[in-house]
């Protein structure tokens, strides 16, 4: 395991209402958890805008070689993933003629 701090957020198992946000490492933020009994999500951020999503984001390639959330995902990975195929068709068909 890694001794890296990250940020985590903490919620409450009862009603799910955020408790705490704290830097720890993954070690002592999961006994933090299991002290006060709550639910851990660590914060993770887009590589494209910066912005903190939660869930396992998207992978951000051709962009860049990071994890993206899913708003960068639809409007700037998809789209360009979109004109990297086209530009490859467009080549292939130009080299068959």
């Amino acid at each position: 395991m890694s001794d890296k701090k990250r940020l985590y957020d903490f919620y409450t198992t009862e009603n799910g209402r955020h408790f705490a946000r704290e830097e720890m490492t993954k070690v002592e933020a999961q006994e933090y958890a299991k002290e006060y009994s709550l639910v851990l999500r660590d914060v993770k951020v887009c590589s494209i805008c910066g912005e903190e999503y939660f869930g396992n984001g998207n992978n951000a390639e051709p962009v860049n070689k990071g994890r993206c959330c899913n708003g960068c995902n639809n409007t700037v990975v998809i789209p360009e993933r979109l004109r990297s195929v086209q530009k490859r068709s467009i080549k292939n068909n130009k080299t068959k003629n």
